[in-house]
């Protein structure tokens, strides 16, 4: 049997996968994000056929923190039960990710602006955002292969890039009956300001607003050029290691 572990950083359309892709693939049975990998461990390991299973919390990013050995007691247990094992990644220029997670967090009311909000991460010391040591971890797992894609490149080409993936992980997909429609975008950078004030005053209400501006037009929030060097010189190291050891064109996006 084979078993695909999508490792879903946010803001690197991981809810369009999970949405719109993985359900419409014939040859492997999709876990939804809902059914828990820990207490479903008996159910898991009785499927036959291969499976995908596609989450967030592969990567423990929630809280801003990442523990391996938090995954290792939670998921090694469904190592040995798979012949084959192909982790599947997408990531994202950090210059980005930073503005799309910004305007995310904006319902929260906890981040007045992006200065704040850089301040914090910085505190945090950023391990999430730090690929090549992140994805190290995943890498010895026993009888597994990973496949790592750039967001740019889905952005830029959606259905080559997926094309692409179907073809690496031998996934059987109409791809003619995919949408490609965006989910989850980010709000319009003029919204902020209302949303963040909404999301202090009830975070329900910033909730309900940030749902709400998602398909509203407008230019979306981008990082302020002052910060751009700053975050490129956090990051530039580990994402050249990255791109020498896979190969998959970083440089063209600024990643380094």
């Amino acid at each position: 049997n084979t078993l695909i572990l999508h490792i879903g950083y946010p803001k690197t359309a991981t809810t369009w996968f999970q949405k719109s892709f993985f359900p419409n693939v014939k040859n492997f049975t999709y876990l939804t994000n809902s059914f828990n990998i820990v207490l479903g461990k008996e159910k898991l390991t009785e499927f036959k056929e291969n499976i995908i299973f596609s989450s967030e919390a592969i990567v423990n990013i929630s809280g801003w923190k990442y523990n391996p050995q938090v995954f290792l007691k939670n998921y090694s247990y469904i190592l040995k039960h798979y012949k084959q094992i192909k982790i599947i990644v997408f990531i994202r220029n950090q210059i980005d990710l930073l503005a799309s997670e910004y305007s995310f967090l904006a319902k929260t009311g906890k981040y007045k602006d992006f200065t704040f909000y850089f301040s914090h991460i910085k505190k945090l010391k950023y391990k999430q955002w730090k690929y090549y040591s992140h994805l190290q971890f995943f890498e010895n797992f026993p009888n597994s292969k990973m496949y790592i894609y750039l967001f740019e490149d889905f952005i830029n080409n959606p259905q080559q890039t997926i094309k692409k993936v179907t073809e690496d992980l031998k996934l059987e997909v109409n791809l003619s009956k995919i949408s490609f429609k965006k989910k989850n975008q980010s709000p319009p950078s003029y919204l902020l300001p209302l949303i963040i004030v909404l999301g202090k005053t009830n975070p329900f209400l910033g909730k309900v607003m940030l749902k709400l501006s998602h398909n509203i037009p407008g230019k979306r929030f981008k990082v302020p050029d002052k910060y751009i060097p700053k975050i490129v010189n956090m990051f530039a190291e580990e994402n050249k290691l990255l791109d020498e050891k896979y190969n998959i064109g970083m440089k063209k996006y600024g990643y380094y």
